[in-house]
């Protein structure tokens, strides 16, 4: 807070991936074998707007999809955040990103234009699977819960969400 405690540097109104975990993204995780397939997972998913370092972390899927290169830097404006820098080249990337599954907005969503694969978000236990619609939790029932297994069949390129709990199954091509 400044000196009339209002707040100026408030770290939880706003999420940062941060360089180590872009590094480590770009460089230890998508270093994949020819044939390999990933799919990365998240709290936060990278298109809400308080996520500060979005971009850099778009550009990188988004690279590594398109086996393209980015570069782009984010210039920290939180104090304990530094500022970040990526600059990838995937022009030779072998493997593949089949998608993003992140929770966090407590929806079943799936973004087809944020990144160059989908981005999943799955519901939380309780929260909402669509925007207006709140599920009625019933303790020792099917709704008690709420999760999805995830099947993926890389020759059709379809990625299966089967629902255990309240909720529905969804099928997503990518």
């Amino acid at each position: 807070t400044d000196d009339n405690s209002i707040t100026v540097n408030n770290r939880f109104a706003t999420s940062c991936y941060g360089q180590d975990q872009l590094d480590w993204l770009a460089y230890v995780a998508l270093d994949m074998p020819e044939g390999y397939g990933a799919v990365i997972t998240a709290h936060v998913p990278p298109n809400v707007t308080y996520t500060v370092d979005k971009v850099q972390l778009i550009g990188i899927i988004n690279a590594y999809c398109r086996k393209t290169t980015y570069n782009g830097s984010y210039t920290a404006g939180v104090e304990g955040w530094t500022n970040n820098s990526v600059n990838v080249d995937f022009t030779n990337a072998k493997g593949e990103i089949i998608a993003m599954f992140t929770g966090h907005v407590h929806q079943d969503t799936i973004d087809t234009t944020t990144l160059a694969c989908p981005l999943i978000t799955i519901i939380s236990a309780g929260a909402q699977v669509n925007a207006g619609e709140i599920p009625e939790r019933t303790f020792g029932t099917d709704t008690e819960t709420s999760f999805d297994v995830v099947t993926i069949n890389r020759k059709t390129r379809t990625i299966y969400l089967t629902r255990v709990g309240w909720g529905e199954d969804r099928v997503v091509k990518y």
